[in-house]
């Protein structure tokens, strides 16, 4: 459930985009189209109603498939960028059935042993295109245990675990597969 500041901020904001697009001379299709969408992601889907062209030919040109023209590409490439389209990570992990992600796992970040550690892991990450996102237990096993949910939660393809000292089983690394 939403909170009532929640709320608030959403009301403020449909109200201030349906105040700009009701202002005399916003005829510019392309930037009341990107008003109306304030306070959501904008999608392929958007991308493909506002160029009125299919959506497999929006994702094809922005993957820069051969098949699409290049002025299409173009449009494609001038319209995301104007309508700020960020890219949905998750779909497309989704579709290729694996995220690039890896997670990292420390009890404790000090000063001497884990910065290099990161360094290391992370640079041998990025040469095999995978990104790396760590966490810190604080030594608690029961953090420990949440963090390796959250990891199945996030479907990362690998998982580095130094352990908490607080850990003496590890039936919760049974999650892990």
């Amino acid at each position: 459930m939403q909170g009532a500041s929640q709320v608030y901020r959403n009301i403020f904001r449909k109200c201030a985009v349906e105040a700009i697009l009701n202002a005399p001379g916003t005829a510019n299709d392309a930037l009341t189209s990107s008003l109306r969408m304030a306070g959501r992601r904008v999608t392929l889907k958007d991308i493909a109603r506002e160029l009125g062209i299919s959506l497999p030919t929006v994702s094809r040109a922005l993957a820069d498939h051969p098949d699409i023209s290049e002025g299409t590409k173009k449009r494609v490439r001038e319209s995301a960028q104007a309508m700020h389209y960020i890219p949905n990570f998750r779909a497309r992990y989704l579709r290729a059935k694996n995220s690039r992600l890896l997670a990292l796992i420390l009890p404790e970040m000090n000063m001497f042993f884990f910065p290099s550690l990161i360094t290391g892991i992370s640079r041998v990450a990025q040469d095999n295109d995978y990104s790396l996102i760590v966490f810190q237990s604080d030594n608690s096993v029961v953090q420990e245990r949440r963090l390796i949910e959250y990891c199945t939660h996030l479907s990362v393809d690998g998982v580095l675990l130094a352990l908490s000292a607080e850990t003496t089983d590890l039936a919760h690394l049974d999650t892990l597969h």
